[in-house]
């Protein structure tokens, strides 16, 4: 198990889509996430998030902000509200993108670089999110 994970209990909405233009990124992030036990699926842009989400529906998603071709607010308008809860993550401020921050699809922002720790925090909370009681 990674250093910082902690073990999850893996369910179908368990699955986590990591979507960032980083390659370096998007694979530890995905790293990170399968070491604590999600099933994680990678999409390099919006374009390719989309077609993932089209054919399986993801529990959470890990979303760049800053992305080519109109970046993680181009993706959740094309989804609209049945897109899953959010964790965006961005290696720069937050001014511009203050509109995606108040979506309430959004359940938690991180900046980059984040720890493993806050990452698996605000998965569990997202996934948390649409569980009933």
């Amino acid at each position: 198990m990674a250093v910082g994970a902690r073990a999850v209990d893996v369910r179908a909405d368990s699955s986590v889509l990591v979507v960032d233009d980083d390659p370096g990124v998007r694979g530890s992030v995905a790293e990170i996430l399968r070491g604590a036990g999600y099933r994680v699926c990678e999409a390099r842009d919006g374009a390719s998030a989309l077609a993932q989400l089209t054919q399986e529906r993801s529990g959470a998603m890990v979303l760049d902000v800053r992305m080519p071709g109109g970046g993680g607010q181009r993706l959740l308008d094309s989804l609209g509200p049945d897109a899953p809860p959010v964790v965006l993550v961005s290696g720069y401020p937050l001014g511009g993108e203050a509109t995606i921050h108040g979506d309430p699809r959004v359940f938690n922002v991180l900046q980059k670089p984040f720890k493993p720790r806050s990452l698996l925090d605000a998965i569990a909370g997202a996934l948390g999110r649409g569980l009933p009681d």
